[in-house]
């Protein structure tokens, strides 16, 4: 089960990228949102090629991934908010924080110790989330929400990285738990990202579909 389900995601993540080179129109959200559009390809040929067929270890991976993934994260929320100094000042902040904690870091550690970098991004996420919600209400615009391009991506990051910390935060949690099933919570991480898939198909399908009419 656990190996079709990842196929079944690492499948769904090349469609995006497709998608978005495919299509002759995009907007500027989805522009903003292209260098997480790429790393969700690279995340997916990596898992399909090296961990699903040659099995080789992902601790590598995923260190690199998280550093990749938060400033696509941090890009995003960059063109969309007006303070771009805080956004340049948390870059730079993560970027200290990442290179002292590979310091001390190894993959042959057991134990979750990518956690505080977890921590970062999810709380990158909740922040620049609730504020882009604040600012949205706050403008009292007619669009509905479900009709912006920017509130998929938005919503998107939120139900995957709130949703993947609690997981990672409950592994490491009961990691010395003689019941604990490492797999079990692995299952849930893929849910979450077919989740996170799911919407970037629909919205950058929706988005060109929409422009070119």
């Amino acid at each position: 089960m656990y190996n079709n389900l990842l196929l079944f995601a690492e499948l769904l993540g090349l469609i995006p990228i497709i998608l978005f080179y495919r299509g002759k129109k995009n907007d500027k959200f989805t522009i903003f949102f292209l260098p997480f559009i790429w790393l969700v390809a690279l995340s997916s040929v990596y898992e399909l090629i090296f961990t699903l067929y040659l099995e080789v270890g992902t601790k590598i991976w995923f260190r690199i991934n998280i550093f990749l993934e938060f400033y696509c994260v941090l890009f995003f929320y960059y063109n969309i908010f007006k303070n771009k100094r805080l956004f340049i000042s948390i870059g730079v902040i993560y970027l200290f924080l990442y290179g002292y904690l590979l310091l001390d870091w190894s993959p042959k550690q057991k134990d979750f110790n990518d956690l505080l970098l977890n921590v970062s991004i999810t709380l990158l996420v909740v922040f620049s989330s609730l504020k882009w919600f604040l600012d949205v209400f706050k403008k009292m615009e007619d669009i509905p929400l479900f009709q912006r391009t920017d509130f998929l991506y938005v919503s998107g990051l939120l139900i995957y990285f709130t949703g993947t910390f609690f997981v990672f935060l409950a592994a490491d949690y009961l990691r010395d738990n003689p019941n604990y099933k490492l797999l079990e919570f692995w299952i849930l991480i893929i849910i979450f990202n077919i989740i996170l898939r799911l919407i970037l198909i629909f919205s950058i399908w929706r988005v060109q579909t929409k422009l070119e009419q």
